[in-house]
């Protein structure tokens, strides 16, 4: 599997101790009585009412987008990733494993 990025900067797979000096580093993170990092998330997008599925069909009984509207939105991300520095942890996606090789995307 190959992933792309096109961001400013992008730290991909960063090592267990990288990725926890990253989150400590996080305004909204703090140190638990165990030392372990929590960070509180300023906002959860993964609510119905967040969810779009694209398609034209009148007959959808969720939420949906049409296509143009999709790609406008997708544009606008690709555009604030571009100027953004990210973090890319893709070993902790589905199918793949810790040390599996992926790709960096041409700004990587």
């Amino acid at each position: 599997m190959v992933d792309e990025v096109k961001a400013a900067s992008a730290d991909w797979n960063p090592a267990p101790e990288r990725l926890r000096e990253l989150t400590e580093k996080m305004p909204n993170s703090q140190l638990t009585e165990f030392g372990n990092v929590v960070v509180k998330a300023r906002v959860d997008s993964r609510s119905t009412r967040s969810t779009f599925i694209v398609g034209d069909s009148a007959n959808a009984t969720r939420q949906t987008i049409t296509r143009e509207e999709y790609d406008r939105v997708a544009a606008e991300q690709d555009k604030y990733l571009a100027g953004a520095d990210v973090v890319v942890v893709a070993a902790l996606r589905a199918g793949l494993r810790r040390g599996d090789a992926v790709k960096a995307g041409e700004n990587g």
